[in-house]
């Protein structure tokens, strides 16, 4: 169930040290996003540095789960600082839905990440940020995550659609090559889904999906054949990197927010490109981006495709 936060009665039941905090012109807020029910976002103020912080509806009470008092409440809901009361007035503003019972995700640590928790939490500041930094210029997909979670990856430009157009040309040239065999296939195509994956975390532009619909009929509609030839030595893996491919598109799309009935229709077109088997799941992955409409121009449209091919 949806709820309504009064952000003035709010501000006027707190102690007049937070309010001052959480209303001074030079307190910054950024990544602002819904989470687990309530908001979340990375809060400076005048007085720290960058603090992560969760707000939400818990036990019918507004509640956070702010990193300045992490390590005392141990992710627990916990009373409303300052950071937590720009992520709240922050969200009002952009209209964040409220749940009116909403969990704080630092109170439900996997068990197998809590041992990493444990121990990054005993790094210094410069010793946890030094691994970050090293781990970033080694790995592409790392440094893009830490980029995304700094709210300070930009939209994808030239050069990061070239990445995406040579992986399609390079898989499409494998069968090219002098000496090759279905191995080749396979690490090409998990290279193009690693390619689209990193594309996909950027903001969505109209050339990235473009270029993610190039590369599912690159895959579904040659290579998730070619590699099925050995069904037993490769068994899953034109379905997997096919899924990771789609995954990738819808993720673009759901950032795009396409017409519904132009995206039944871009659905429609690339399942009939499939030799064997489309990676695209429309009623079940897309369905929310469809809406009544889209989902009854989709069903229309498959059943056309259907018809035409004598299926």
């Amino acid at each position: 169930m949806a709820i309504r936060i009064d952000i003035d009665a709010l501000l006027e039941n707190l102690p007049t040290d937070v309010r001052n905090t959480a209303l001074d012109v030079s307190t910054r807020i950024r990544s602002l996003r819904s989470s687990d029910g309530g908001a979340r976002a990375a809060v400076t103020t005048p007085d720290s540095g960058a603090m992560d912080c969760w707000v939400g509806v818990a036990d019918g009470e507004l509640a956070a789960d702010c990193e300045c008092r992490a390590g005392r409440h141990q992710g627990r809901p916990q009373p409303l600082c300052a950071h937590a009361v720009v992520v709240a007035r922050a969200a009002v503003e952009a209209g964040l839905p409220w749940s009116a019972n909403a969990t704080p995700s630092g109170s439900a640590v996997p068990k197998t990440a809590a041992e990493w928790v444990q121990i990054a939490d005993g790094l210094t500041h410069r010793e946890l940020v030094d691994l970050v930094a090293d781990q970033a210029e080694q790995s592409r997909s790392f440094a893009s995550s830490l980029l995304k979670a700094a709210d300070l990856l930009e939209p994808p430009g030239p050069a990061e659609i070239a990445l995406v157009r040579k992986a399609i040309d390079e898989a499409l040239g494998v069968e090219s090559g002098y000496e090759w065999d279905l191995h080749d296939i396979a690490v090409a195509g998990y290279r193009l889904a690693e390619e689209l994956e990193l594309l996909a975390e950027r903001p969505a532009t109209s050339e990235a999906l473009n270029i993610a619909e190039e590369a599912i009929d690159a895959w579904d509609g040659h290579l998730y054949a070619v590699l099925s030839q050995d069904y037993r030595t490769y068994e899953t893996e034109p379905s997997h990197i096919g899924g990771r491919i789609a995954a990738a598109h819808l993720a673009i799309c759901a950032s795009l927010r396409p017409d519904p009935e132009q995206l039944a229709a871009d659905l429609v077109r690339l399942e009939g490109l499939a030799e064997i088997e489309s990676s695209i799941d429309a009623l079940s992955a897309y369905r929310h981006l469809l809406g009544p409409t889209g989902i009854a121009a989709y069903k229309d449209g498959i059943k056309q495709l259907r018809r035409a091919r004598g299926w």
